[in-house]
């Protein structure tokens, strides 16, 4: 049951993301969103489960993905995707 949620939760999201970045034209714009969308998730995730998994007594743990690793990772990953995207529209990126 849990990898069958797993993979429910994956299509979700990846229908959340890319639907909306097919109406637009723009390549900056597209791979901003998607980088920041990724990027942002992973330093959420990670910085969310790490501090309960490697220390499980501290209560502050998950505040740590939700206020540091998480927004960062966003603007990471947006500035990443927008670096990119203007090379692929120069041309420079396949």
């Amino acid at each position: 049951m849990k990898p069958f949620l797993a993979f429910a939760i994956a299509v979700g999201v990846a229908k959340i993301i890319w639907i909306p970045t097919e109406r637009v034209k723009s390549p900056v714009a597209t791979y901003g969103i998607i980088g920041a969308m990724v990027f942002g998730s992973i330093g959420f995730i990670g910085g969310f489960l790490g501090p309960i998994i490697l220390r499980p007594d501290s209560p502050q743990g998950p505040l740590l993905g939700i206020f540091f690793t998480g927004p960062i990772g966003f603007l990471l990953g947006l500035v990443g995707g927008i670096i990119y995207g203007l090379k692929v529209e120069k041309g420079q990126c396949k």
